[in-house]
């Protein structure tokens, strides 16, 4: 509220406004002058408040410096994220943990408002989701008070030193062995010659669907990951492959057998029946009906059948980054966290298969000790 005054003894009228508060809550007051009227001298002062508004909106961002966490968060959303990534991953992983987890948590609080012990109670009722959910739920909280800090919204990252665990029981993914793999691959030829690809190349879903021949080099013997068919609501689109994990894979004679025979009826190694791209999610329905008539102990998801090729490699020595740069992963923490079980597995191969030659030898009499 501007408080009136009369006219100075140098002969200019004065008016005093708050314009905010410090951070101790206490109001900040600022004089305007005029040399007109009182009048003029508020007039001065609304001007000073509009355009102290408009620079503090961030280009009339309507987000205002006491924001509500929902207010900043679908900000972030919109701002921060749904330019910079597929509309599927916009859709399914970060609106859906916004709106559906952390909203409905923090969603009227004030950002300033938000402590470390707030945010550690969040993740303590969250704690029977998987490592993975929590995970994802600690980068996105960071993300959005870091950028509500760079937009003096809050001083503090409450995220920051947080700890949490998941109590989720892990279940191991499925992968086949050596042996279910042969079979597997004994049933799907002449069928299903996708599951045969998949097998020996670890490709997602999408990036199955997405194949076309050009990405194949018969001569090179390699494979290029160049797109992802995505599904978003209900309708698929022609995207970057997941984590703009384009790559180019060596193809072994299994799965070069597999793209001689297929015969090329469209622009898309596996296409649909109108000659466009398969629907990921119809490549599903194909797979389940398919594996409904092999042993259950074969029965895979299209993920389990990428899952196995990754194990089979780590199996027959091939390293954590090679594995990475096949699979596309983009952390290769995600990797070896994946895999590791299978450095165990070998290592323990390995000291039988020792211990079993170290006793061999003790057994057998050594050359030479016969006496004469």
């Amino acid at each position: 509220m501007a408080r009136k005054r009369q006219k100075r003894a140098d002969g200019t009228f004065e008016i005093k406004v708050t314009i905010g508060r410090d951070r101790n809550g206490k109001p900040i007051r600022k004089s305007f002058y005029s040399a007109k009227s009182v009048a003029d001298a508020k007039r001065r002062a609304e001007e000073y408040k509009q355009s102290m508004a408009k620079e503090k909106s961030n280009l009339g961002d309507p987000v205002r410096k006491s924001a509500l966490f929902s207010e900043w968060a679908e900000t972030w959303l919109e701002v921060y994220k749904q330019p910079f990534v597929s509309d599927a991953t916009y859709r399914s992983t970060y609106e859906a943990y916004v709106y559906n987890h952390m909203i409905p948590y923090f969603g009227r609080r004030q950002l300033r408002d938000i402590t470390q012990a707030d945010v550690q109670k969040y993740f303590s009722i969250k704690a029977n989701k998987s490592q993975s959910f929590l995970n994802k739920n600690r980068f996105m909280l960071s993300a959005i008070f870091d950028t509500a800090i760079e937009n003096d919204l809050c001083e503090r990252n409450p995220v920051k030193h947080i700890k949490y665990t998941s109590k989720q029981i892990k279940h191991d993914k499925k992968a086949l062995t050596d042996e279910q793999i042969d079979l597997l691959e004994q049933y799907a030829e002449g069928k299903r010659p996708e599951i045969i690809l998949l097998l020996n190349t670890g490709l997602r879903r999408g990036e199955l669907c997405g194949l076309q021949w050009t990405d194949i080099n018969l001569r090179e013997k390699t494979l290029t990951v160049n797109r992802a068919i995505a599904e978003s609501g209900g309708k698929c689109s022609v995207n970057p492959p997941k984590f703009q994990s384009y790559r180019t894979i060596p193809l072994n004679g299994k799965a070069l057998d597999v793209l001689r025979q297929q015969p090329k009826k469209s622009i898309w190694i596996f296409p649909s029946r109108t000659g466009d791209f398969r629907r990921p999610d119809k490549w599903t329905d194909i797979l389940e009906k398919f594996m409904r008539g092999l042993p259950p102990e074969l029965q895979c998801t299209s993920h389990e059948l990428r899952h196995t090729y990754g194990s089979f490699l780590r199996r027959h020595g091939v390293d954590i980054y090679t594995i990475q740069q096949i699979l596309g992963h983009k952390d290769i923490n995600v990797t070896a966290g994946t895999y590791v079980h299978a450095d165990i597995d070998a290592m323990r191969t390995e000291i039988e298969a020792a211990n079993h030659d170290k006793n061999h030898d003790k057994r057998e009499p050594k050359a030479g000790n016969n006496s004469q």
